[in-house]
């Protein structure tokens, strides 16, 4: 049992001990491989707890730390070693417990989305009662639905009329690229809480945070005449892809994308949904893929004249996942708990021999 709790400490000492972690987080993890140097210093031989310390990272300037001795009077060695061992099992338990609980939660670090919009749905989907609602007269099957991607997740806004536009193309040129295929949008890295999940239970459970995307898409409802007047222009995009629970009803899969242009607004439901996802190692990168058909929320119905529950288009989604740094100082608390309950051990050993010590003069 000893040889095995100081196994996992000392995996966690060469997996943990490299450049690239946190100066909290390498000192905690130095601390709980100085007090496992403990156990070892008193259960291996010189040779080995050297070879040990010395792979394992934890000492550099201190080599004749672990030379040192002390006295155990007043108790076996034995019964000291014991002690140590199943303090040292504690300890090495929530640092494994703490780097266990980072390895179950991947985190999406980059990735590319890709929309293929139904421009014949959109064309049909219009909600006339609604768009006549707010004046604007609309006959289904004569919209013209054009897409846009805007680089840079940008949007201009509504482009006003120009005073040299004869006709539809002339007053979309310059404002959009047409297109409802193939839409690609840029991964966004560093907007708000990035898509963390457990590659064991996403397909179940779903996800935390979002993966955000830089790029925005715009269209028009009506014919030339309405368009030249550039009053229903329609744009959204800087996606948010996430996960919400309350919306996992019916056929609705829980995922959805999100508006984040000038407004947050959920735009699609998600259904029939194909998910999969290879968990991310310490020194590999995992991945994540989604996939499935894009419907119209309400919110978006509401807000944007489109019948409710319209089939729009489909969506994939492929990322690249790792696992996260664990807690810097959850793992210096744990280190430093360990070292001060082994330097306490010590000093009372020390005590008693010196009581000892008194007791026999």
């Amino acid at each position: 049992m000893a040889a095995y709790h100081f196994n996992l400490l000392s995996r966690i000492c060469r997996s943990h001990a490299g450049d690239g972690l946190s100066a909290p987080h390498k000192v905690g993890i130095a601390l709980v491989c100085m007090g496992a140097a403990d156990v070892a210093r008193h259960s291996l031989s010189q040779r080995r707890t050297r070879r040990c310390l010395l792979r394992s990272g934890c000492v550099s300037a201190k080599e004749d730390w672990h030379k040192q001795s002390f006295s155990i009077a007043n108790m076996s060695y034995i019964q000291y070693k014991k002690r140590l061992v199943y303090l040292f099992a504690v300890i090495g338990s929530l640092a494994v417990h703490s780097i266990g609980d980072s390895a179950r939660a991947d985190v999406v670090t980059g990735g590319a989305l890709v929309i293929d919009f139904d421009g014949d749905a959109f064309a049909n989907g219009g909600n006339e009662l609604a768009l006549q609602s707010v004046g604007i007269s609309l006959t289904p099957g004569q919209a013209f639905m054009e897409f846009g991607l805007h680089g840079n997740g940008v949007l201009p806004g509504r482009p006003a009329s120009p005073a040299t536009a004869t006709d539809f193309s002339d007053l979309r040129d310059g404002w959009v690229r047409p297109s409802t295929e193939g839409l690609g949008y840029t991964f966004n890295a560093g907007a708000g809480s990035p898509l963390e999940f457990d590659p064991s239970s996403i397909a179940s459970v779903g996800a935390q945070g979002a993966a955000t995307f830089a790029g925005g898409d715009a269209f028009w409802y009506a014919n030339d005449a309405v368009i030249a007047t550039g009053s229903v222009w329609l744009q959204f995009g800087n996606y948010a892809l996430h996960y919400d629970e309350t919306r996992s009803e019916g056929e609705n899969s829980g995922w959805l994308l999100t508006n984040t242009v000038l407004q947050t607004l959920p735009l699609f439901d998600i259904r029939n949904l194909s998910i999969d996802s290879v968990a991310a190692g310490i020194d590999t990168a995992g991945s994540l893929s989604l996939s499935g058909d894009l419907y119209v929320s309400d919110e978006f119905s509401a807000a944007w004249y489109l019948q409710p529950e319209l089939n729009v288009g489909t969506f994939s989604f492929a990322g690249v996942t790792a696992i996260p740094e664990p807690s810097s100082f959850a793992c210096l608390a744990i280190g430093a708990l360990g070292l001060s309950l082994v330097r306490r051990k010590r000093s009372t050993i020390e005590r008693n021999r010196d009581a000892g010590e008194e007791n026999a003069s």
